[in-house]
């Protein structure tokens, strides 16, 4: 199970039962972009207790909004002009 938090994705599936606020809050905004709904109710303390457990190395980019644009340049420029995708 993956959510997004600030254009990082999150794999919660071994987490979701232990989740404070209940499995049902995480599987309602599982897939999606829960950046508002993890702001609301979290501070900075909780993403970096759990971001090393949890965070999975892809991020989310958004080319209508322009979001994450200048991280995958320089993902680029790292990659020297070659893209890998993940299916």
């Amino acid at each position: 199970m993956l959510i997004i938090v600030d254009e990082n994705v999150y794999d919660v599936s071994e987490f979701v039962n232990e989740h404070p606020g209940g499995a049902k809050i995480l599987k309602r905004v599982a897939g999606k972009d829960a950046t508002k709904q993890f702001w609301k109710y979290h501070n900075e303390g909780v993403l970096k207790k759990y971001s090393p457990k949890l965070k999975v190395r892809l991020h989310v980019l958004d080319l209508q909004s322009g979001r994450g644009v200048d991280r995958l340049m320089a993902m680029l420029n790292v990659l020297e002009g070659r893209v890998v995708v993940c299916e």
